[in-house]
């Protein structure tokens, strides 16, 4: 993806300002998941969507590395 994706720490402001502990995060766009490792930092439940399974697997990995 030939795209610019915000800061963790910009992605934790978003999250925080939009939604609460506890509910739900989509990403459509899911990419390699730093939406998801945000959310999940935060105490929100999380879906990620994408059509690229080499970056579905890197979204995994990437939340099983984190512990």
């Amino acid at each position: 993806y030939d795209v610019i994706v915000p800061s963790h720490t910009y992605l934790k402001r978003i999250i925080q300002a939009a939604s609460r502990t506890g509910e739900l995060v989509v990403d459509p766009f899911n990419g390699s998941g730093s939406t998801g490792l945000a959310a999940a930092e935060l105490g929100r439940r999380y879906i990620g969507i994408d059509r690229n399974q080499e970056f579905l697997g890197l979204s995994v990995k990437r939340f099983q590395d984190r512990g």
